[in-house]
């Protein structure tokens, strides 16, 4: 028996299940293409991106076709080369022979032009590091060239080793040729907040300040940042994930350290706030000193969460369940077996070898992929306790004043809603927000899980119903 692969041509990238045929569907349907075959690209690293090779007679091709399936498909459907063939290569039975299509070509990005500097030449030769391209123009985009979340995160972190600055996700998100990061890097070190992530700084609408859970960080928010038109959004990333500072005390302590933020990036007395699961907390917490300062909080959006009304499922814990939960928890969002067991637990000497333990087997798996070294998810992850920890302990006896938006998950896992089921008044249509504020608590279901909710398409839907409510 000889193994030929998928009929459906169904392949799997960076979490996403991808059908390459619906791809190919798309591009065909453009008027100026003949043919059309997709493709998913390894390169020696095992770095994957997808690869389209069309047939057609048209200058700028590829820029044509890149434009036309960014207003069609999602983001992680995007090829990130197009390449243009006169003629594609067959088999003997005249079919397409895509073993032997040409390897994608820096050629389809444009008119090369070399660094012009030392920064921009060292940047363009760690990008060649990260991407595994040979050689790379300034005005390449990162994200183009098959850049991806994963590889930005070991670009970030390689910098942060080579150069004496404070780099963020931002700095890439919103710079993605080498000419502009290059430009905007001394700007990023001397000018914003550590623990202010950018994830969209231009538009004239109001901006939003998005609040992390107990992982601390906004990475997951980029997609609803992208999709909130006309909005400037920023991430209040958590103190202390860099290991030098003091992670906060409390939801009280948090919420107050966050507030100082504001005063990089807005002056204005008037806010919108988003926080994501536990992070709720922290967001409530945040409008509610707000408030009292005499500012105003036009709107507190929730992400399928609640307030803790039962904290003694968190906090009565041993720490080898506290490890346990994380794993189990981790694995259902993320749909992946770590192959860690309990028993593998309970073998470790003391906590400490457990937590180590959990971080390896974390880290062997990418499947907490901000985080880009072993020591910094060991941190990390202790970052997650203590917020996980304030979150329980966080029980406010007071109201704010403005409106609450619940977006709830269709689905999820039975895991978290165990959690959620011991944690909160899950019972309840609003799980008991209508108590937290004098205005009114809309409540809006929104397809995918816990974590698949912020991603595409699911993020579509939400950033639509939000910006209705705006």
């Amino acid at each position: 028996l000889e193994f030929l692969g998928r009929i459906d041509q169904q392949i799997k990238l960076r979490g996403f299940r991808i059908e390459l045929g619906e791809i190919e569907g798309v591009l065909l349907q453009h008027p100026l293409v003949k043919e059309a075959v997709v493709v998913l690209h390894k390169t020696t690293n095992d770095n994957q991106s997808l690869i389209a090779y069309v047939t057609g007679s048209s200058q700028n091709l590829s820029t044509t076709l890149k434009n036309d399936l960014k207003s069609r498909l999602p983001e992680y459907m995007i090829p990130a080369q197009i390449i243009v063939l006169e003629k594609f290569p067959l088999t003997p039975n005249g079919k397409i022979d895509r073993k032997i299509l040409p390897a994608p070509d820096l050629e389809d990005f444009g008119l090369y032009i070399a660094p012009r500097n030392e920064l921009e030449q060292q940047l363009a030769n760690l990008w060649s590091e990260v991407l595994e391209i040979e050689t790379i123009g300034i005005h390449d985009n990162f994200f183009n060239l098959g850049g991806h979340s994963l590889l930005a995160i070991k670009l970030l972190n390689i910098l942060e080793k080579k150069f004496p600055y404070n780099l963020s996700l931002s700095s890439l998100f919103q710079n993605h040729t080498i000419a502009k990061f290059a430009a905007n890097i001394s700007y990023q070190s001397e000018h914003l907040h550590p623990d202010l992530l950018t994830l969209k700084s231009q538009g004239n609408a109001q901006t939003i300040f998005c609040f992390p859970g107990a992982n601390g960080s906004g990475f997951y928010f980029q997609d609803l940042a992208v999709n909130l038109e006309n909005h400037p959004v920023y991430s209040l990333e958590t103190p202390g994930r860099d290991g030098k500072q003091t992670i906060p005390s409390s939801v009280e302590n948090h919420a107050n350290q966050l507030i100082e933020l504001f005063n990089y990036q807005q002056t204005q007395n008037s806010y919108i706030l988003v926080g994501y699961s536990s992070g709720s907390a922290v967001a409530f917490e945040t409008a509610y000193q707000l408030e009292k300062q005499g500012k105003k909080v036009d709107l507190l959006v929730i992400l399928d969460a609640g307030l803790v009304s039962r904290p003694q499922f968190l906090i009565d814990r041993k720490e080898i369940d506290w490890i346990w939960q994380l794993i189990q928890r981790t694995e259902a969002l993320k749909g992946v077996d770590l192959g860690l067991k309990y028993a593998d637990l309970a073998d470790q000497p003391d906590d400490q070898s457990r937590w180590n333990l959990a971080a390896e087997y974390f880290y062997k798996h990418n499947v907490l992929p901000e985080y880009s070294s072993l020591d910094l998810l060991k941190i990390n992850i202790q970052v997650m306790k203590k917020l996980t920890e304030n979150y329980a302990n966080y029980q406010p006896n007071y109201q704010i004043y403005a409106p609450i938006i619940l977006f709830r998950a269709q689905e999820n896992h039975d895991i978290v809603l165990q959690e959620i089921r011991a944690i909160s008044d899950y019972d309840l249509p609003d799980w008991g927000w209508q108590a937290y504020t004098q205005n009114s608590v809309k409540i809006i279901s929104v397809p995918g899980n816990h974590g698949r909710m912020l991603y595409e398409p699911n993020v579509k839907i939400l950033t639509t119903q939000l910006q209705m409510m705006i």
